[in-house]
């Protein structure tokens, strides 16, 4: 009967399911509701129905649901398993461990519960709970996974301590002898068990104990990897530096697995170490090791000799280790054998070359060693003629994988040119000539890649890269961008022949943004199929630039997409947690807590958090009635409360070198620099944090009605203000940035964006919002004050920061105005290259406005404004005293006035034809009329949606700022 009743309440509640996975939450309650009506006491019923509610954005009726069935200790699966996902969803993983513990009570030897409860500890990471249940599961089920579960549960607890004493001295010792027992009593089953032995020994760093595990039977049960257990074996001897044993054991694998590098990195260390110890074999029987270097050359040379006899193209990794024994020789200057000094770098390197040079990861596996002992440029010079000197002849008659392996080769000879350093002493008409020739052998080579797939690169796509990185030089080099629309042309004609190319898609963002168009990196962007944790790695090439340059709908929907992936970080993590313990991945678990920990502190995360609530701020706080309610409802200030020092936590995930670069290390972006450019992130961010916190507090401030005429004339001190604490914290970060080496500095031309730090303090934007902070500061006082001596000199302090704010506000409105647009012939046109400069203003106008609508509020009860039966006349004094604040509305009225007029008369027109005539790129007739008229098109279209939204939300501003009266 029991089952029966089950099925009918399954048949019933399967509608409200369905209408919950189709997103329809509002059929779900109503369905729900309907189940209820008929059966009050089905609380799966009314699970489900908190959960549609929930997700409906009604959080607080989902929360009183749960509260009733919470009182009413469920115990069916159904229920709990509706309320462990509303309560996921709620971001409350501490309430699941609740449910279960109820439930366990009425059925106490339920497997199913006790095994959910686990679980429910592992979400919140509740190290000590998780042990004492996966126990209590043992002591009753008899099962070895829940042993094991307890075994890692206190590794973890000695993991997470955060006292490193604690874990070697007491948790990992207490782990190991738990898993002892079982090794004793012959219990082990599982290869999950043996990889969680050989964890807690190595964290213990019980090397010999990990061996005699692998020597042992518990080895027959590593079978998931190849070679797992010789692998092993060779990195603990590595680690007991017992170097002789350690270079057999890696001799070994290099035998199996020839083209593995790590072998080979580990056996030349190992060799090395016996080397520099002198080290001699005590009994000639063993099995030797390498122990000179003429044993080294000779084992590498026959493993080389062995590659080379088989039919089928050879490993490269034999042909490496030689090119790594010269350097590590050069490094530790230890002096080559008689064979090995006379195999001088360069002919390993030429040798090399003949035998993989058609390979487009030859240059990547040569760049280590093409600096050993080639010091002087002559050397240079000889070594890539003597490259050049190796290439085949290849006639017309010849098969096409002959010609493209030919290309191949010669664009690694340029490669390797590049990156010594050839192309640095050329001119920019040079430079230009140069990138005019390897376009030609791009075009060129596009015949042999006719028949590849879209989703395959172009053979030839790395001339087209070599080009472009020339041109990006000559902008960079002259400091100005009359190269930017022939890089347009060349990247826009290359990605159309090879459409999944993510260096030229990376490298046509990096352009487009530097002409202020972001539009159609918004394209190149979704066309990258940035996934997962791409997001933070990848995601700031986009970020950086698509609000910075005016297109604000785009930027919401960026953030927010980027913002659901960290919060769905925060939300599954723990489900891929669980999933390790169930499937005895333990080696995982450490894995994914450090990795939800680096995206819960990632400086792209915060950045964006921020950047989307002050756009939500700029965009949607039209009237002071706006701007309370949006900040109360979410709830800002408790989101920018004061804390400094969670900035220094943060971890840059960026990948600050994503554009490909053939250039030699000193003119690449070095350690340095990157350093800089994270600190100059936090910087920004700390700036952005600390702009919205001050617009939080002195919304917080605002009086309330009934305030208004409280506190005034009756002798009382004025309230301590916290805008003062922001205002001094602002000016320690402006200062911080303005002393900062990174702010001045010049990145490499393919390094990451620049930051907006130099635009903000070009423009004073920084000292114009701290005068209007500490302008609101003052009023704040007045309004609390009575009139006494400091009221002149409060008076006086906000006249004084109202003609810093008038004249910075002037200076860059007329700054921007007169960069708004350049003529061209006859023809006036959009300037696109302004954009970052006037969406830096709109934003410190829409700060300064909401600063001064708080002022006004303040103001407006000393003028006795607001309409009340009796009211006593304002002094005069008062009248004359705010005369100065009377005017700077009328100013900042008329400013945001004339910028908005400027931007609606604006003219994006089409490109005058002088603008158009390129000579550098002999473009036929079906290019002129196409790529030139798309990339203009896409331009246009982007600066037109930049100049649309802007005008918009300054409209919207302007009609806010004639709202304001004292």
């Amino acid at each position: 009967m029991a089952s029966r009743h089950v099925d009918v309440n399954e048949r019933r509640l399967r509608p409200v399911y369905d209408a919950l996975d189709s997103m329809n939450n509002k059929l779900a309650i109503q369905l729900a509701d309907k189940i209820l009506k008929k059966q009050k006491d089905l609380y799966c019923a009314k699970a489900l129905k908190g959960l549609a509610l929930l997700r409906s954005g009604k959080t607080a009726d989902s929360e009183t649901i749960m509260e009733e069935i919470m009182e009413a200790k469920p115990a069916d699966d159904p229920t709990l398993q509706a309320m462990t996902i509303c309560y996921r969803e709620m971001q409350k993983p501490e309430m699941i461990p609740l449910i279960y513990e109820m439930a366990l009570k009425q059925d106490p030897k339920n497997e199913e519960l006790h095994s959910h409860l686990f679980m429910a500890y592992v979400r919140i990471g509740d190290y000590k709970k998780q042990k004492q249940v996966a126990m209590n599961l043992y002591k009753l089920f008899s099962k070895n996974p829940y042993y094991f579960w307890a075994v890692m549960s206190t590794v973890m607890q000695g993991t997470m301590a955060g006292d490193e004493k604690l874990g070697r001295t007491m948790l990992f010792p207490l782990a190991e002898k738990m898993v002892e027992k079982f090794v004793n009593e012959d219990k082990i089953e599982a290869e999950a068990e043996v990889h969680l032995y050989l964890m807690i020994l190595e964290k213990l760093e019980c090397y010999e104990k990990a061996l005699d595990v692998l020597r042992s039977n518990l080895a027959a049960k590593l079978i998931s990897y190849m070679d797992e257990r010789e692998e092993k074996e060779a990195i603990y001897l590595t680690k007991l530096c017992r170097w002789h044993e350690a270079n057999v054991a890696f001799k070994k694998l290099i035998l199996r697995r020839p083209d593995q590098w790590s072998y080979y990195q580990s056996y030349l260390a190992s060799a090395f170490s016996l080397v520099k110890q002198d080290w001699k074999p005590v009994d000639e029987s063993e099995e030797l090791p390498d122990y000179s270097l003429e044993m080294i050359d000779k084992f590498l040379v026959s493993v080389m000799e062995v590659e080379q006899t088989k039919e089928k193209r050879s490993c490269r990794g034999p042909f490496l280790a030689q090119l790594e024994l010269k350097k590590l020789c050069s490094q530790e200057c230890i002096n080559c054998d008689s064979r090995q000094a006379s195999t001088s770098t360069v002919y390993l390197l030429t040798e090399y070359f003949k035998r993989f040079g058609d390979k487009h990861c030859c240059f990547w596996d040569l760049e280590p060693y093409l600096h050993v002992n080639l010091p002087e440029m002559p050397d240079k010079e000889k070594f890539v003629e003597a490259l050049r000197n190796t290439l085949p002849s290849v006639s017309d008659e010849d098969s096409e994988s002959s010609h493209i392996r030919l290309m191949l080769r010669r664009l690694n000879i340029e490669l390797i040119s590049r990156h010594f350093g050839f192309h640095c002493p050329l001119s920019c008409e040079e430079k230009i000539s140069l990138s005019k020739e390897y376009m030609k052998q791009h075009k060129d080579g596009l015949v042999y890649g006719q028949n590849l797939l879209p989703t395959e690169l172009q053979y030839s796509d790395g001339f087209a890269q070599l080009a472009s990185h020339l041109l990006l030089e000559v902008n960079y080099e002259s400091g100005n961008t009359d190269m930017n629309w022939h890089l347009l042309i060349i990247l826009e004609s290359a990605l159309k022949a090879s459409p999944s190319n993510h260096q030229l898609k990376l490298l046509l963002m990096k352009v487009y943004c530097s002409m202020g168009a972001i539009g159609p990196c918004l394209v190149l962007f979704e066309g990258l199929e940035i996934k997962h944790i791409e997001q933070d790695v990848v995601g700031y090439t986009l970020t950086r630039y698509v609000e910075a340059l005016g297109h604000f709908e785009a930027a919401s929907s960026v953030y927010l997409t980027t913002l659901k992936f960290f919060y769905g970080n925060q939300k599954n993590t723990p489900e891929h947690i669980i999933a390790a313990y169930k499937y005895g991945s333990f080696e995982k678990i450490p894995e994914f807590i450090d990795l939800k920990r680096r995206l819960d502190l990632s400086l792209h995360f915060a950045t964006v958090n921020y950047e989307n609530m002050l756009l939500d701020v700029f965009t949607k706080a039209n009237s002071l009635s706006d701007i309370q309610s949006h900040f109360d409802e979410k709830n800002l200030l408790d989101k920018c409360s004061v804390a400094k020092y969670w900035m220094k936590e943060l971890k840059d995930n960026r990948d600050l070198k994503l554009l490909q670069t053939w250039d030699g290390p000193e003119r690449q972006l070095s350690k340095e620099q990157e350093l800089r450019c994270e600190e100059q992130e936090v910087l920004w961010l700390r700036l952005r944090f600390l702009i919205l916190r001050a617009l939080a507090v002195a919304v917080s401030l605002i009086p309330k009605p009934q305030q208004n005429m409280q506190n005034m004339n009756n002798g009382e001190a004025s309230p301590a203000c916290p805008l003062e604490e922001v205002i001094n914290e602002l000016k320690e970060t402006l200062q911080e940035v303005d002393l900062h080496p990174g702010t001045r500095a010049k990145l490499p031309c393919l390094g990451p964006p620049c930051s907006r730090l130099p635009g903000f303090m070009d423009g004073q934007h920084g000292r114009m919002i701290i005068a209007m902070v500490t302008i609101c500061h003052e009023c704040h006082s007045l309004h609390h004050s009575s009139q006494d001596a400091s009221t002149t000199e409060r008076w006086n302090h906000i006249r004084q920061n109202l003609d810093v704010v008038t004249e910075i506000l002037k200076g860059c409105i007329s700054d921007c105005l007169g960069k708004l647009t350049t003529s061209s012939g006859e023809k006036t046109i959009f300037n696109g290259y302004v954009l970052e400069t006037l969406v830096l203003l709109v934003e410190s106008c829409c700060c300064v406005l909401l600063l001064a609508a708080v002022c006004c509020s303040f103001l407006q009860s000393m003028t006795g404004s607001k309409k009340t039966k009796k009211k006593k006349p304002t002094p005069t004094k008062t009248n004359e005293e705010m005369a100065p604040f009377k005017e700077f509305l009328s100013t900042l009225k008329s400013s945001l006035t004339s910028l908005h007029s400027a931007l609606v008369e604006v003219n994006i027109c089409q490109l005058s034809d002088e603008l158009l005539e390129l000579n550098l790129v002999e473009l036929d007739n079906e290019t002129k009329s196409s790529i030139v008229s798309e990339i203009w098109e896409k331009l246009q279209t982007s600066y037109k949606q930049s100049v649309k939204e802007i005008t918009e939300l300054l409209h919207h501003k302007v009609t806010f700022a004639k709202s304001l009266r004292i």
